[in-house]
């Protein structure tokens, strides 16, 4: 027992699997895989400086998008923010194809009068699908995403044909093109036929975020996870449950959004739920985490959202998301194996790591925990677990230095030999499979060791059941 606890190993790893008719898991041979296993989908607006750029990690992005053109009612561009031939985005375009990140443009409009002149006219509708495909192609992009704010319900048709029309002439024009658009947390209007706009696009970024805004009469989380005591009824699980009841479990459709900002608004009291005195302004992450250091990060458990409060000119408080509460939104697109997450926006954490590693720990395929590696001796590579924690499916990757038997096995804390998932002869190379961990009869949530056997190596990886 001793030798297996001092031979853990924690890192992440997913790919692409197979399951034979009898349950063992199938191998598959791998090359090299270093994307992100589900859609990393990163805003970049207009406004946010160049200098940003630097420190992105590319190898965690899917895709970049362009924010934005802005469309007029007639199927224009009223401003275009140097798209696509500004350095900027020269810049962004250059980096992101260099790393095999798809870049897309954002087009965006928030005039609900304005929305109702173009979706109500196939004249407008029709332009403005040529003018976007042209602004494409002329920044030799890789798709397209409508941020369309403030949609009459009025319009739920024809943003429904406006989007399938879209989506039919960018993939004739390239078959690979990628058409999205953006979906509120609430659809108070309904104006988003959310089953007809999945089926007809390459997905919906679900803003999951604004269930308390600038103009709130109390302060709250920008981005709350769940129902709690006294808190508002909708929340990022509700959100994720409307979208799947609505979209008809389109799971694969489904970009769950996510805030790098906060809200700082004016309050009455210090405490938390406070009623606001005052329109609360937007702090970016890089901010927001500053500040909490400075006067003192609180966590609100029933929420899961850290905040912060102090006095100046009268009460103050903050409320924000990072890695802690970005990491229980991640569980969610794991659990629910949505496409995978959007971020609004990159470069506002500007330099800072922890919101990278965060995406690191859940979605890379070929790194893992950042700071729990660091407690751990140096690991071999041989044998790579994803996602950790898992809640349901467990992706593997082994590299077999030799032709031989391997044996792939699961024991509980305690060194008692659950499963044996492989045990077969190979030939030399890397492998990869997935494992239905939590179908096994008489699992239960808790530590277990992945143990690998070769004929001239013996590793294993620590692996957690359950958040």
């Amino acid at each position: 027992m001793k030798k297996i606890q001092f031979l853990i190993i924690i890192l992440l790893l997913t790919t692409d699997y197979l399951f034979t008719d009898q349950g063992e898991v199938s191998l598959k041979k791998l090359g090299k895989t270093d994307s992100p296993n589900r859609t990393v989908y990163g805003y970049h607006p207009y406004w946010v400086t160049s200098s940003c750029v630097d420190n992105y990690r590319w190898e965690l992005l899917t895709h970049i998008a362009c924010f934005s053109v802005e469309a007029t009612s007639t199927g224009t561009f009223s401003n275009k923010h140097s798209w696509p031939s500004g350095s900027l985005w020269q810049k962004i375009i250059t980096n992101a194809h260099n790393n095999n990140v798809k870049v897309t443009l954002v087009c965006t409009l928030f005039d609900s009068a304005a929305l109702r002149t173009l979706l109500s006219s196939s004249t407008y509708r029709n332009r403005l699908i040529q003018n976007l495909l042209t602004e494409v192609q002329n920044g030799n992009a890789d798709g397209v995403n409508i941020d369309f704010e403030e949609v009459p319900g009025d319009q739920q048709t024809n943003l429904t044909t406006f989007m399938t029309d879209l989506n039919n002439t960018f993939k004739n024009a390239r078959a690979d093109y990628h058409v999205t658009l953006c979906g509120p947390s609430v659809d108070w209007r309904n104006a988003f036929h959310y089953e007809n706009l999945m089926k007809n696009t390459d997905g919906i970024m679900i803003m999951c975020y604004g269930y308390y805004y600038g103009g709130s009469s109390t302060a709250g989380p920008v981005s709350l996870l769940q129902k709690g005591d006294g808190w508002s009824t909708y929340n990022v699980k509700w959100t994720i449950n409307d979208y799947l009841y609505y979209g008809k479990n389109q799971n694969d459709k489904m970009i769950l959004g996510i805030p790098y900002y906060g809200i700082d608004w004016p309050t009455n009291t210090d405490a938390a739920h406070s009623s606001t005195r005052g329109t609360g302004t937007s702090v970016t992450y890089k901010n927001a985490v500053v500040n909490a250091n400075t006067y003192g990060r609180k966590w609100q458990e029933d929420v899961k959202n850290p905040w912060y409060s102090y006095s100046s000119s009268g009460y103050h408080q903050c409320w924000y998301d990072d890695d802690e509460s970005l990491g229980y939104k991640y569980d969610e697109v794991i659990a629910n194996n949505l496409q995978g997450i959007g971020i609004w926006a990159l470069g506002y954490d500007d330099g800072r790591s922890e919101l990278w590693d965060k995406i690191e720990e859940y979605f890379s395929q070929l790194t893992g925990f950042t700071t729990s590696k660091k407690r751990l001796p140096n690991d071999t590579g041989l044998l790579k677990a994803f996602p950790n924690p898992v809640l349901d499916k467990l992706c593997f990757q082994f590299s077999a230095d030799k032709s031989g038997n391997y044996k792939l096995l699961l024991y509980d804390i305690n060194g008692r030999l659950i499963e044996t998932f492989v045990d077969k002869n190979i030939s030399k190379g890397t492998y990869h499979g997935k494992i239905n961990i939590s179908g096994i009869r008489g699992i239960k949530k808790g530590v277990y060791y992945l143990r690998l056997q070769g004929i001239s190596n013996d590793c294993i990886k620590l692996v957690y059941l359950g958040r």
